[in-house]
């Protein structure tokens, strides 16, 4: 009885159903009439756990079709995967509070000679960057160099809260090597 028990406690967790199991002593000897089930609940949008996925994977949560916003604009962001499924493609669209329209493409690949990831952005007012970076615990890093005006400007992209319909990015600045970081610009993320 008990395994039968476990076995579709498993089954829940696999469907996405969160399962507590409350009991008293060892399962080898409690009585399946003394195990409750705490909570049951679909959880629709999961933290997903990034650092465990393989290296060449841990951008994929990005990947669809999504609804963007942020403090002074809106837009939409489409990522694909392309060229044999190696390199990860962004067409992101955007409006700043409606006035002026800002678009750009990024192409990402990881690198497994470096271990690390690398994207290229260029955007429709001439921008163009080049990061690089992996998975940090729960969240995701790019990050590149820049000197303006002799200072050395550390910047980066960090995907944070990953959750399999949303998620957080935000385009941080340190002018002090890394110690302090400043957002610029935060996007949540929609999957629509």
């Amino acid at each position: 009885m008990i395994g039968r028990i476990i076995a579709t406690m498993c089954i829940l967790t696999a469907m996405g159903l969160l399962v507590q199991a409350q009991t008293s002593d060892s399962p080898e000897k409690v009585p399946a009439e003394n195990i409750q089930v705490v909570t049951a609940k679909k959880v629709s949008n999961p933290r997903l756990d990034i650092s465990v996925m393989a290296p060449e994977r841990q951008l994929d949560f990005w990947l669809g079709e999504w609804n963007v916003k942020w403090e002074q604009g809106q837009g939409t962001n489409s990522v694909q995967r392309i060229l044999d499924g190696k390199v990860l493609h962004e067409n992101f669209r955007g409006n700043w509070s409606g006035s002026h329209p800002f678009n750009g493409n990024s192409f990402s690949v990881y690198v497994a000679t470096e271990k690390t990831w690398k994207q290229t952005w260029v955007d429709n007012q001439g921008g163009y960057a080049d990061l690089k970076g992996n998975a940090e615990g729960s969240s995701f890093i790019l990050m590149r160099e820049q000197i303006n005006d002799g200072q050395r400007i550390l910047q980066r992209m960090l995907f944070t809260d990953i959750r399999r319909n949303s998620f957080t990015w935000d385009w941080q600045l340190s002018r002090n090597g890394g110690t302090t970081w400043v957002s610029n610009w935060k996007i949540e993320y929609t999957r629509k």
